[in-house]
Parts: structure tokens; C-alpha cells; sequence
């Protein structure tokens, strides 16, 4: 499950901006806040990161190319949706003339972790369920018996926290930054 908040533009965010270029990073960088997120704090990081990787050989593997980018925890599973495209390119006629114009302006930031959360977990609990299963209870720790017996915990309504920055490209200098709630209203 993920969920956004609108955003207000007067133009749309091109690909260079949401994605980067070759050789440079994105210039709108966003990172999910975990630090007063009481769903990851009280049920998420207990049960899947808090001894990551667990027992130095259960690691994250449904996603390996993407840990780097999006990390473990999955802090960067935060994205901008746009209409009418994500992966804007503009033309030479667009940057010549100075304007890009489209009648449909709508964008969100998209709050995509719990997805991650979800697949992190389950991916974990299968591994250590598989590698257990010749070996009896014995030899488990009480962090992965735990993993083995809890069910994926339930996505809690309420604040959820971003931060955006803006970052010119080639220095990598952060020349704005906001932190953003984007709020959950189902449970």
C-alpha cells in the first residue's frame, strides 16, 4: 500500500530533475523520515531491520540491484508521480523557447515503503523459515523466531514524514530543503 500528497505546480518536473542524467544524481532528492515514524519505530524495525542482516546471513534479496538506491531500510521508496508523465524530457523547442506548456498539471510525492516493508519482510521470514526447516528450533535466536511467528504487522493511519531537497547538479549542494507530511487515513 502507498500514499501521496498533492502537489502544487505551476510547471511539471522533467526527467533530469526527478531522475538525474548520466553522472549526475537527481536534483529533487527525496528521503523518507524515520526518526518520529512510530509505525517503523514500534512494529517495523523491531521485527525486520533492528539486527539487519539477520543472524549475518538472512539479507534482503527480492530487491538486490535496487538496495543500494533505495536502501535497508528502503528510506528513498519515495517518489514523485506526475501527470501527464513522470519522465518528462523536454525538447529543444521547449528549452529554446523557454516554456514547456500542458494544460494538466498534477503531481504527488508518493509514499511507497510500506511496500518495501512488506517485501523486505516476507522475503526474510522465508529465508529463515527454509534454512530452519532441517534444523529444528534449537539453533534459532529469539529475533528470528519472532520473524518466523509474527504476521506483517498492520500500516497505521497518521503523519508520516519526507524531506525533499533541491540539489544543483555537478556540486551536489543541497540549496533548499523542506520536510514534508504526507498523512495516511486508513488503517
Amino acid at each position: 500500500m502507498s500514499w501521496g500528497r498533492s502537489i502544487g505546480l505551476s510547471e511539471l518536473f522533467d526527467n533530469a530533475e526527478l531522475n538525474g542524467t548520466k553522472g549526475t544524481q537527481p536534483m529533487i532528492q527525496i528521503e523518507a523520515i524515520l526518526g518520529n515514524n512510530r509505525y517503523y519505530n514500534e512494529y517495523i524495525y523491531p521485527l525486520v531491520y533492528k539486527e539487519y542482516p539477520l543472524e549475518g546471513r538472512f539479507r534482503v534479496l527480492w530487491r538486490d540491484s535496487l538496495e543500494r538506491t533505495i536502501g535497508v531500510p528502503p528510506v528513498k521508496a519515495v517518489f514523485v508521480k506526475q501527470a501527464p508523465q513522470t519522465n518528462l524530457k523536454l525538447s529543444e523547442m521547449d528549452i529554446s523557447s523557454g516554456a514547456y506548456i500542458n494544460p494538466s498539471l498534477s503531481a504527488a510525492f508518493i509514499y511507497n515503503l510500506s511496500h518495501y516493508y512488506s517485501n523486505d519482510f516476507h522475503d526474510l521470514q522465508n529465508q529463515a523459515a527454509n534454512f530452519y526447516a532441517d534444523k529444528g528450533t534449537g539453533a534459532v535466536s529469539s529475533h528470528v523466531m519472532s520473524l518466523l511467528q509474527a504476521p506483517f504487522p498492520v500500516i497505521l493511519s497518521g503523519p508520516y514524514q519526507i524531506k525533499v531537497k533541491y540539489v544543483l547538479p555537478g556540486k551536489n549542494e543541497v540549496v533548499s530543503e523542506k520536510v514534508i507530511t504526507i498523512t495516511n487515513p486508513m488503517e
